[in-house]
Parts: C-alpha cells; sequence; structure tokens
C-alpha cells in the first residue's frame, strides 16, 4: 500500500545558502560560467524561477556566506560573515534580481555556521506547521568548515525532517580518478566533509554543471495531494472494501492568464468581464440573465428547457464503486481505455481492509484478469464504466481504474481490406520489402533504442520484471519527457 499522501503537506519552505567568497570569484572550470559565482547564480535563478512558476504555495529565503558584514540572529554567537539577504516568504522578481546582481565577497565565512543558521530560519517559520523544509547549499568548498557540533546538527536535521541539496562548484565526480590520492589532491579542502554531511543527513551533492541541466527542463506544477474518492468498493453485498483514490495521471494545461489593461498607469491592474444579453431581433432590449433558458435544437426548431426540466432531464446515482464483474485483461482493447487515471489503495485506518484489498490485488494477477465496475464519483455524479487493473511494486500495492467507453462512444469506421489478395498484382510488396517493412518497426521500438545506465531502485525493479535486455532500455518514458509545447510557454515567460 502506497504512503498516505495526505500526511505530505502540500507546501515546502526552503533555505538557500549561497557562497559568495573570495574563491568564488576565480574562474571557473566550466566553459558555461567565467566565474564560480556566475554558475551559482546561474543554478540558484533557475530554482527561484521553478518556485515562482510550480510551487505556488512553496516560500524561498536567501542565505549569502562570505559577506562583509554580518546579520543573522546568531551573530552574538559568532556566526560571522552570514548574512540573511532574504527571510523565507513566497518567491518574487524581486529576488530574481537581487539574485542576478549578486555581489562577490571579500571575507570567507563558514559553511557549517550558514546551515545553522538556516536551520534556524527554517525553525522559526515552521515550528508547528506543515511544510517539507529543505536546504540547499551553493559553494566551491573552498570556505572552511569548522566540525564543531557536527553531531548536534545531524541530529537536527534528522529531527526537522529536513533535506540537505549541496550543489558543488568545480566539484570532482566520485571514483572519475582511480588513483585515490590524486583524487583527493584534486578535491576542494571542504568537499570531503560537505560529502560526509550530506551522506549523514540523507542528502545529496550534485555538480553544478548536472544541476543547471536538471533544472533548465521545466517541472509540472506541484500539485497537492487529495484523494478524489473516499467510499466502499463493493464486491458483493457481503464483501465491502473501504478504498481511497488518487489521481495518478491527468493532462498537465496550460496555466491561465490573467487580462490586465493597457490603458491605466497600473499595467499590472486586472479588468473583470461584464456580459450582457440582447435580442436578436432587438440589439438594443438587454435581457437579464435570470429571464433566459437554454434551447434544445431539434431540427431546425428551439425546444425551450426550464431549469426544472434540465433537472429532470440529468441522469445522476448516489455514489458508489461496484463490482459488475470480472474479464481476462486481454479483453479490454487498449483503445478503448480513455480519461485520467486513478489509483486505489485501501482505507489506512482499516487493517481488515488492507488484507481483502491485497488479496484482490494478487487475485487479479495471478490470473491476468481485471475487474469492471460502476464508478459513481460523488453523489449525483452520473455513472461510469471503469476497470480497477493490479500494479505491484517492491513496497506497495494498488489498483488502477481507467475509464471504458459506453456504446455511443465508440466509433465504428469501415476501410477496404489490406490483405495481399485483395491488392493488384503491380502494387504487392516483394519478399524483401516486407522483410524491410519488418526490420523497420523492430527498429523503432522504444523499449530497447537506449543504453542502460546506474539509475535508481525503480529502473532495477523494471529491468527484473523483463522490460530490458542487454545493454537495451526504454527511452522516451513519460516521467522522463516533458511536453514541448508547456515547455516553450515557460521559457517565453521566463
Amino acid at each position: 500500500m502506497p504512503g498516505d499522501p495526505t500526511t505530505i503537506p502540500a507546501k515546502e519552505a526552503v533555505v538557500i545558502i549561497v557562497d559568495v567568497g573570495p574563491s568564488m570569484s576565480k574562474p571557473s572550470s566550466s566553459p558555461f560560467t567565467p566565474t564560480s559565482l556566475e554558475g551559482a547564480i546561474s543554478a540558484v535563478t533557475l530554482l527561484v524561477q521553478q518556485k515562482i512558476m510550480f510551487g505556488k504555495k512553496d516560500e524561498v529565503g536567501l542565505v549569502l556566506c562570505g559577506t562583509k558584514g554580518t546579520h543573522n540572529p546568531l551573530q552574538e554567537d559568532g556566526y560571522a560573515h552570514i548574512t540573511i539577504a532574504r527571510d523565507i516568504t513566497s518567491p518574487d522578481l524581486d529576488l530574481l534580481r537581487y539574485i542576478e546582481n549578486l555581489p562577490p565577497g571579500k571575507y570567507v565565512g563558514d559553511l557549517l555556521d550558514s546551515v545553522v543558521v538556516a536551520m534556524d530560519m527554517l525553525q522559526i517559520k515552521t515550528a508547528g506547521k506543515r511544510y517539507l523544509r529543505r536546504v540547499f547549499l551553493v559553494t566551491d568548498a573552498h570556505a572552511p568548515i569548522a566540525e564543531d557540533g557536527w553531531d548536534t546538527i545531524v541530529k537536527h536535521f534528522k529531527q526537522m525532517e529536513a533535506k540537505l541539496n549541496i550543489i558543488g562548484i568545480n566539484f570532482t565526480e566520485e571514483g572519475q580518478n582511480e588513483n585515490e590520492e590524486e583524487e583527493k589532491k584534486q578535491k576542494p579542502p571542504s568537499e570531503e566533509a560537505l560529502r560526509k554531511l550530506a551522506q549523514e543527513v540523507d542528502g545529496m551533492v550534485v555538480p553544478v554543471g548536472q544541476a543547471l541541466e536538471m533544472m533548465s527542463y521545466f517541472r509540472s506544477r506541484s500539485v497537492v495531494q487529495r484523494t478524489s474518492f473516499r467510499g466502499i468498493l463493493e464486491i458483493s453485498p457481503l464483501m465491502k472494501i473501504g478504498v481511497w483514490s488518487w489521481t495518478r495521471t491527468s493532462e498537465q494545461k496550460f496555466q491561465p492568464m490573467t487580462r490586465i489593461s493597457q490603458q491605466l498607469p497600473d499595467k499590472m491592474s486586472p479588468v473583470s468581464i461584464e456580459r450582457t444579453y440582447h435580442a436578436l431581433s432587438d440589439p438594443d432590449l438587454i435581457i437579464d440573465s435570470s429571464e433566459t433558458m437554454k434551447g434544445y435544437r431539434y431540427g431546425k426548431s428551439l425546444v425551450p428547457f426550464p431549469k426544472y426540466d434540465e433537472k429532470i432531464m440529468k441522469y445522476s446515482a448516489e455514489k458508489a464503486m461496484k463490482l459488475i464483474g470480472f474479464t481476462d485483461e486481454a479483453a479490454i482493447p487498449r483503445h478503448t481505455i480513455h480519461g485520467p487515471t486513478e489509483m486505489l489503495s485501501p482505507d489506512p485506518g482499516d487493517p481488515v481492509c488492507s488484507v481483502a484489498f491485497s488479496s484482490l490485488v494478487h487475485a487479479l494477477a495471478e490470473t491476468k484478469s481485471v475487474a469492471i465496475i460502476r464508478y459513481v464519483k460523488k453523489a449525483s455524479a452520473p455513472p461510469v464504466l471503469a476497470m480497477l487493473s493490479p500494479h505491484i511494486k517492491l513496497n506497495y500495492e494498488s489498483l488502477f481504474l481507467n475509464l471504458l467507453p459506453f456504446s455511443e462512444d465508440l466509433r465504428a469506421y469501415q476501410f477496404n481490406p489490406l490483405s495481399l489478395q485483395s491488392i493488384k498484382p503491380c502494387f504487392a510488396p516483394s519478399p524483401e520489402q516486407l522483410h524491410v517493412a519488418k526490420n523497420l518497426i523492430d527498429s523503432l521500438d522504444l523499449m530497447k533504442a537506449g543504453e542502460k545506465e546506474e539509475e535508481e531502485e525503480e529502473e532495477k525493479e523494471e529491468e527484473e520484471e523483463g522490460k530490458g535486455e542487454g545493454n537495451s532500455a526504454e527511452v522516451l518514458k513519460p516521467k522522463y519527457t516533458y511536453n514541448p509545447s508547456l515547455q516553450r510557454f515557460y521559457q517565453a515567460v521566463q
């Protein structure tokens, strides 16, 4: 069973630490950024842009390490040359402009001290509130690290359930050099300590080049995880299973734009739209919306339907999810599956439901069957036909819910047969042509078009399920393939 998403906070508090010390002004090894600080600015700018566009509820704070002055609540205890440039609040264009013009510092601040200041900011902002907590540290690791209080910092990170992401400027790739002594010499002074810290708090270290590549792709907007259905899956009058449903896939649409005035001095002022109704026979006559009704076009005539008749026309049912029967999964043609996908899990508060739900999932998987159900998502909604298919992973089990068409939804088109017997001899393909066409189709198989790389556990699971052969791997996976139209839109806004 997947974890209960209701326990996952809908917003994230992020503190970004940027090392602006003297070493960050030196030339960078990257061909894309002349100095390390410019590489840091590029990474932080992309990160904040992501938050502005997709994390509508997320909040961002900014800390500079290596400034001339000191401005933080802990400065009386040391923590010198560390400045809170921006408290944790909603990111905006002013923050982006400040980051883009970030001045280099001439002083050296302790990187571990800056992490403590960031944790203090998170603690003050999120204490007793439902937030995800994260710290980003962007540095070339030339600034010193005093390891006093190391264990306390690690302990507080875990108690706060905060994440640490370190974006390394000019960091060496682990295992890139076969000579360990040579590799240590190439590392910046504090890189090894930062990697150790990230490891102990379950964080991650990413070279700046990889970070820029990752963040240059605009992600989809963050979505609050809410159940779309909570009710009973009725197998029979004597067997009922409490289930929760979540949206698994849904079309990502363009973010709506707000109309603003070009005439007002403040062009950021939105405008409203007013709608009026006029009679075609008398355009000067304004008709109140309460005096209008819908009309159904019956041939050339319009049949009026008052609101009380509209309610009679609408077929509705009580909220329900009832089993109709079972069928072989091969009996459901792929082209008949449509609409968004939902994922069912058992009621997390009922262990008996979990056992019954698991039994149903495994029974469907072992018999290669699917369940056909009558689904009414909410009261007074029209019923739909749907199927439940099993989905089993190492750490959870679930059922995927997909809508099925009614007879009126199907389109039956007639086409001439493509058998060789029906083709004129002059147009009939030769055996060689058929062989070439077959090889062309085989070469377009996306399941074997790429090469395997070391990836997450989920990738390894797919290998075990037989989704890859030899050194081949699937390409254009939906979770890694972004909509080019949306990407172009976001880049234009940027």
